[in-house]
């Protein structure tokens, strides 16, 4: 059948792909008009003159198009050669332009040695102007490279001022930031094409690759002392009138000590296996997201979704968990379904995915933060998070602290994240210390709070107050405030801590 002279490609819904594949594909990302307009060009001559010579070429996937203005990357040579008249011209104008491009960042090779050069001067504290930079690119032999004297002449007069330095520097910057996700997609592209992994391994990958573009964000700048003291003494005010400035936790003790859960800390909540780290943690996560109505979200690596729903069921209603198999009351029932009334108005999410690692859940929590507002990440727990390959336990852990650290800084948000401690703990008749974490002591420097949660086999006794508990959350470390014990009481059946003052007895 000859092919139709509408200037498209007829697409087979099934068969083998066309073998002609790789030429539209590579038109259909030079532009669609372009693939249009060469089929239009090629199919009515040759259909005038037989289908051979059509059979011939489509066969046969004809060379790469001559760039074209419509195939030059991404870039603004004006704005290249402005950032860089600025930076000759004025010595406050680099230091601004420094915050947002590297040399890296400029398209013209002859840019990317003046920068370079600039930048030089600039650190060793030079004074920077044409002389002193042409100076410097005759001891490096780059002058001829450059456009010799007469182009750097040219450069230190296509500005008439630096006043606009920093406009000019963000438009480099988006220039490359394109050409940089250009190129990360291509080659993307191209791997999909070799099918040289599995689709698992590489979809990881892609998201990692994309999401390392997103992250080259501009340099924080210092601020004025003025601003500073305007947002802080909003955080006063508020702790003012609401008691304290962070998200309440609901025991008592614990939010007189901490003032709430903090914006931009990293609290680190540690005990021995079976002691109930996951149960507190949980019920801190209920409290925030059901009673202060704050979006929360919870990365399960040890249990399923469904495991954690009926846990929290059996929190709130304070019924038997093992009840929930199959031997419930209908007095228990209906409380079951009050309970799970309220659990679903909450914003509490709740990813169980195993095998996560860190850029993962940031990925994650970007999302939610934009879509929900979250306001508490938490981690059930770190050492079960996938580390960074190629290197030893203690540097991969040392590393997800890091990231754990980096995500409460870039959210603003609390970041609970659970660990274990060392088993020495168990024999020992004292405590639990910041000593006792385990596998780095990493963990402990990049934490602002750091909470250790102990069951001692007889109760604890306050020695300040003198009230019995079943067990105490020992705050062994509050950047930001005092440390001290906090008494909390557990109730097994339910798998939930309360205040030693409240009674929760489960059904």
């Amino acid at each position: 059948m000859p092919l139709p002279l509408t200037g498209k490609m007829p697409v087979p819904r099934y068969g083998p792909p066309n073998v002609n594949a790789p030429f539209v594909i590579q038109h259909l990302a030079d532009g669609v008009g372009t693939r249009y307009t060469q089929r239009s060009k090629l199919m009515s001559p040759l259909q005038r003159n037989g289908r051979e010579s059509m059979a011939k070429r489509t066969t046969q996937p004809p060379a790469s198009p001559a760039p074209s203005l419509e195939h030059v990357p991404p870039h603004s040579v004006e704005a290249e050669m402005s950032v860089l008249g600025s930076m000759m011209l004025d010595r406050h104008a680099c230091g601004e332009a420094l915050l947002l491009v590297k040399p890296e960042d400029f398209y013209v090779p002859s840019h990317q040695t003046i920068a370079a050069t600039l930048i030089r001067l600039y650190e060793r504290n030079v004074p920077i102007d044409f002389v002193t930079v042409l100076d410097s690119l005759r001891e490096q032999g780059g002058v001829e490279e450059v456009g010799g004297g007469e182009y750097l002449a040219r450069l230190a007069e296509s500005v008439p001022s630096a006043a606009n330095a920093e406009h000019y520097a963000r438009i480099v910057r988006n220039k490359s930031l394109l050409r940089t996700f250009i190129s990360a997609t291509g080659q993307l592209i191209s791997e999909a094409f070799a099918e040289g992994r599995p689709v698992e391994e590489f979809l990881d990958h892609a998201e990692q690759t994309i999401f390392d573009v997103t992250e080259r964000k501009e340099t924080g700048q210092a601020e004025g002392i003025k601003d500073i003291l305007r947002v802080t003494f909003e955080e006063i005010e508020k702790a003012a009138h609401d008691g304290q400035t962070g998200l309440r936790t609901n025991f008592y003790k614990l939010d007189d000590v901490l003032g709430g859960l903090q914006r931009g800390e990293m609290i680190v909540l540690a005990a021995r296996p079976s002691v109930g780290k996951t149960a507190l943690a949980m019920n801190l996560a209920e409290n925030i997201a059901v009673d202060e109505k704050a979006a929360t979200v919870l990365f399960s690596l040890e249990m399923g979704k469904t495991e954690i729903a009926k846990r929290l069921l059996s929190s709130r209603a304070g019924i038997n968990s093992s009840k929930l198999k199959g031997h419930l009351t209908d007095e228990e029932y209906g409380q079951l379904m009050k309970t799970a009334g309220e659990l679903a108005e909450a914003k509490l999410f709740i990813d169980d995915t195993p095998g996560q690692t860190i850029l993962d859940m940031r990925a994650k929590c970007r999302r939610l933060k934009a879509m929900h507002d979250i306001q508490l990440v938490v981690i059930d727990y770190l050492q079960l998070v996938s580390p960074p390959k190629g290197e030893n336990r203690q540097v991969q852990v040392a590393e997800m602290s890091r990231g754990v650290k980096a995500l409460a800084r870039e959210l603003r948000i609390p970041v609970l994240c659970l660990c274990q401690l060392n088993r020495e703990v168990e024999h020992a008749e004292r405590l639990p210390r910041l000593a006792d974490i385990r596998e780095s002591g990493a963990i402990e420097q990049d934490a602002d709070v750091v909470l250790l949660l102990h069951r001692p086999q007889e109760k604890y006794v306050s020695p300040e107050t003198g009230v019995s508990s079943d067990a105490c959350i020992v705050v062994g470390k509050n950047r930001n405030g005092p440390t001290g014990v906090v008494p909390v009481n557990f109730h097994a059946e339910c798998v939930r801590f309360v205040n030693p003052s409240m009674e929760h007895s489960p059904a």
